[in-house]
Order: structure tokens, then sequence, then C-alpha cells
């Protein structure tokens, strides 16, 4: 993380968030605590995959993200979670993050798994018996100001949520027969492919909770929650923490989960009805 602050002025932010008797919660940008900051996207942004979304935040980062098509032909011996983990590829480039970075493949696994155990007991990505659709998701995020997690997942969503697939002409029973399925040559169809979406919350003090953190709020938050939502389940786990600072960096009090999945509830619903 870059240095922003000095220490005398990460004392006195932090201290006048923590002091703030008005529940306001004035931050440097003049959110409230449960705003995330606003973003403009851009779907079918590129014309060589099936899907495709270009977000970017106020802040000036950027994300795109592509979502490629395949057809694979699957081991029927596999278990349904090995699978789903070979059916789903998900490929992050950060130019400031060297690739295979801790980070790096820690944000990769989480959006990985945003997709992965929302599928378990569907057939969306089945196309025969032998055959099943491939997704490679490939991302870049584009002048990171702050951790990128929260907008590289909702652009995610946005274009999971507008991927085409091809329509298929063919039979699907093909256990025991010869046969590549055959597709419509211009027919496409939109499969409504689960994504939870990653918000990120910051932890300031015993009680202040800050959404989508800002990378000044980082360098004075305690600990950070990653909590995923998706519509009509509301908050799904797991719930996991990552810290980055280690001049405030402590543990929390436990009751603050409940206060932090209340939270996102309420902003989670809120995003979904505008995506």
């Amino acid at each position: 993380m870059n240095v922003l602050f000095s220490k005398s002025e990460k004392s006195y932010f932090r201290e006048s968030l923590i002091n703030d008797d008005s529940n306001q919660c004035l931050r440097l940008d003049g959110r409230g605590f449960k705003q995330m900051r606003t973003v403009e996207y851009s779907p079918s942004f590129l014309n060589n995959c099936n899907g495709s979304t270009r977000m970017v935040s106020q802040d000036g980062s950027e994300v795109i993200v592509s979502c490629k098509v395949q057809l694979l032909e699957v081991d029927t011996k596999l278990d349904e979670a090995s699978l789903l983990n070979e059916l789903i590829q998900v490929d992050l480039s950060i130019p400031s993050i060297d690739n295979g970075s801790k980070l790096l493949t820690q944000m990769e696994d989480v959006l990985k798994e945003n997709i992965v155990q929302h599928l378990k007991g569907t057939d969306k990505l089945k196309v025969t018996q032998k055959y099943s659709f491939q997704l490679f998701i490939d991302i870049l995020a584009i002048n990171c100001n702050t951790y990128p997690l929260g907008l590289i997942s909702l652009a995610t969503h946005k274009t999971l949520k507008n991927t085409l697939f091809p329509v298929l002409m063919s039979q699907d029973d093909d256990l025991m027969v010869e046969q590549v399925p055959v597709f419509h040559d211009h027919d496409m169809k939109l499969i409504e492919i689960p994504c939870s979406i990653t918000f990120v919350v910051a932890i300031v003090g015993d009680n202040v909770l800050l959404v989508d953190p800002s990378e000044e709020e980082l360098q004075i938050a305690d600990n950070c929650l990653l909590l995923n939502y998706i519509e009509g389940k509301k908050v799904v786990g797991p719930v996991r923490t990552i810290q980055f600072n280690e001049e405030y960096s402590r543990s929390f009090n436990p009751k603050i989960i409940s206060e932090a999945l209340e939270l996102i509830n309420y902003v989670g619903e809120e995003v979904y009805t505008v995506l």
C-alpha cells in the first residue's frame, strides 16, 4: 500500500471517525458509512467474447472483465465439485501486483468460489451427457487506487449476467454414441449464472463499519471483512478477514460481525436492484 498519510494525520483521521457522535460518519470523500463509491459500467465492452464489462469507480480504479465460453468433453467419473472447478477458470491480472503473489491468488480463489458454490446442484453448464460449457473469465484491473476485490466482483457479476451461450440443436442424450454437439449458427441465449458479490467492510475502533473503504481508510482500519452477498439468499459464507496495515491491526469483537452482516444485507439489496 502507498503511504498517503503521515502518522499524525492517520491518528487524527482515525480518532475523528471513532469519536463522531453524529452517526453520519463523514468520510474523506463525503460518503456516509453505508455508501459505496459510484461506478460507471459499459456492458458488452469487447467483441471477441461471449460477455464483457468495463467498470470504472469514482476514484479512477478500472476493471475490464471478459468471459469466453468453450465446449469441454468432461470426465463423467468426476464428482460435482471437481467438475465445477474445471469448468470455471478465472485469470486475474493487476499490473501493480506480481503474478502468483499471495494477494492475487487469494482474490482469484474468492472470485472462483463466488461462482462455483452457487452452481452446485444445478446443471446450468451441462450441454449433453458428455459435454459441458467451460467458462474462461479474464480480468484486468487497471489503476487500482485501493483494494480492488469489491470492484472486480461487481464487474464479474455484471459480466456473467450478460454472457451469451450457444443454442444446442442436436440431441443431449449422447452417452452411448460418438457425437459432437451441434449448435445453431446464429442464435444465442442467456443462462443465469449465479455469482455472489464480495463487499469489503473496514472495521475502525469498536463499532465503526465502513463499506467499500478507500486506501486512506484501509491505512487506519483495525481489520477488514470480506462478505459475499447473493440475491435471494442475503449474505452467504464464508466470512473472511484481511488486514492492510500493521500499526492499527488488531482483533475485533465477534458481535461486530452480526452488525456487518446486517449492513451488507441492506447495501447488497440496493446494489442488486441497480445492477
